[in-house]
């Protein structure tokens, strides 16, 4: 499933080879920033303004929700991922990342040091796990997303991606060509 604006989702069957809406919500004029699967039936499509909605078929209907139980603030939910023990992480704006340990029943509010926005995630395979946005600001978790410590980029550009080596080598990719990588 790919997401989109006005809180479009679309699905493919057969490989990406025909798409077909499955979700499209043009009163929320939320767009889509992410979608998760934890499974081949259940997942979520995030993005702005706390925007959630889940689905347990696949994704062929759909159904919003909160994502933390009355929590107000329109966060902007840009990224959902899953570390290798299987703990979802939401990075999102103002230094928030949100975390679940019951593949996604439940999500709870973690506030890292820095105040300014995430813009993705990613899992290490050595079980450790990054968050990274404005400013070149990078922070590492070892512990499924309860912490999370400040990493060094040596830039100030925005990292929007990132990819892990077979030999661990880690590379983030970002706004005005940036490309950065550790070993």
């Amino acid at each position: 499933d790919l997401g989109g604006h006005d809180s479009t989702i679309i699905r493919t069957d057969d490989g990406g080879e025909t798409w077909t809406p499955s979700y499209h919500n043009i009163e929320s004029q939320s767009p889509i920033m992410s979608v998760y699967f934890t499974d081949e039936n259940h997942g979520f499509a995030m993005g702005a303004f706390s925007f959630v909605v889940e689905t347990n078929d696949g994704g062929k209907t759909w159904t919003q929700r909160e994502l933390v139980a009355g929590d107000k603030e329109d966060s902007h939910l840009n990224k959902v991922f899953a570390t290798k023990a299987g703990t979802i992480l939401v990075a999102a704006e103002f230094g928030k990342v949100f975390r679940s340990t019951d593949h996604g029943a439940t999500f709870t509010l973690v506030q890292t040091p820095y105040e300014g926005s995430f813009w993705g995630g990613m899992d290490l395979k050595n079980g450790s796990a990054l968050i990274y946005g404005m400013r070149g600001n990078v922070y590492r978790t070892n512990d499924d997303g309860l912490t999370w410590a400040k990493i060094n980029s040596c830039t100030d550009k925005y990292p929007y991606g990132g990819y892990e080596l077979a030999k661990g080598t880690v590379g983030l990719v970002g706004l005005q060509g940036y490309v950065g990588y550790r070993r």
